[in-house]
């Protein structure tokens, strides 16, 4: 009975260390497969399945890594001071067999899957090390790192199921995760105003005005790649153009409802968090989702009726 209180004791501070909840960020992987989704058979639907594990538990494992290196800042931030390694509920010597596990696991399964996948899994790992090394103190870089790190899961993705991404989808992801990115480094300036700079991020409190800027225009602009992703990209995904204007019309009014809520000081720390939990983000979501996914397969279900 210790025995088994020990280990539970143990495993649910790994779970929590492990971050499951950021694991929605890889459902970007599907978004290639999803806009293809007529084409692919029961052999790209398992890959998938396997590449987003794959990705997941990696990211997990990089997260522990992110966190081990930020220990001295965790303990003295106002919330990150209860993540596990931070805290001390999570051991330095379990985490460490948990990376020396899962890293090189998941890297080789994500070979076996397909070359380029296994490519893509290696860089996202590479590219993660290195901002936890060093990239996320340098300011400005380490939000394009992180806006880069969401393009490659849609690449990922589309490398599963040998469908390259067009330019214009990549700049719509590329600009939308760089808003959120932002959004994040704006809301740690915003809860340090009085300590004039944030505890190793390399931002000073004279930064709120210009990522405040930056962030909005980069989450309008993302708005307008998606427009011209859906209207003059000469893949025609989608067959109606009121489909691409009302997704697009949802998703600039959640730019603005996200950077209201910014400017307000009530935003999670984490941008992820906050769309995963809050209601409304949730139901625009859900809502885009459901118009370009029944764009996408009229051809389908139209023969029904």
């Amino acid at each position: 009975m210790e025995r088994l209180v020990d280990r539970r004791g143990r495993l649910k501070p790994l779970l929590k260390a492990m971050r499951l909840h950021q694991w929605a960020k890889n459902v970007l992987i599907f978004i290639v497969p999803g806009l293809v989704l007529p084409t692919l058979d029961t052999t790209d639907f398992v890959k998938l399945v396997l590449a987003f594990f794959c990705f997941s538990l990696l990211a997990s494992a990089t997260y522990m890594l992110n966190d081990l290196f930020d220990m001295p800042d965790d303990r003295a931030h106002h919330s990150k001071h209860a993540r596990p390694l931070a805290s001390g509920a999570l051991s330095v010597p379990l985490a460490g067999l948990f990376m020396a596990i899962v890293i090189p696991s998941t890297i080789a399964l994500s070979f076996l899957i397909s070359t380029a996948f296994g490519i893509t899994t290696l860089v996202y790992g590479l590219m993660t090390c290195a901002y936890s090394f060093r990239l996320k103190r340098l300011p400005v870089l380490d939000v394009f790192i992180l806006a880069g790190l969401f393009m490659i899961r849609v690449i990922a993705g589309a490398n599963v199921v040998g469908a390259p991404p067009t330019g214009w989808l990549l700049t719509f992801i590329g600009l939308f995760f760089l808003s959120l990115a932002i959004g994040k480094r704006y809301v740690e300036v915003v809860r340090t105003r009085d300590k004039g700079s944030v505890s190793g991020r390399g931002y000073v409190a004279s930064d709120e005005i210009p990522l405040l800027a930056m962030g909005t225009a980069a989450g309008f602009s993302s708005v307008i790649s998606l427009l011209i992703y859906g209207l003059l990209s000469q893949s025609q995904i989608f067959h109606s153009e009121i489909t691409i204007l009302l997704g697009s019309a949802i998703l600039a009014a959640w730019v603005l409802r996200f950077w209201m809520i910014a400017g307000r000081g009530e935003l999670h720390d984490d941008p992820v968090i906050f769309a995963v939990k809050d209601k409304v983000s949730l139901l625009s979501l859900g809502l885009i989702g459901l118009i370009m996914g029944l764009d996408i397969t009229r051809p389908a279900w139209s023969s029904l009726f």
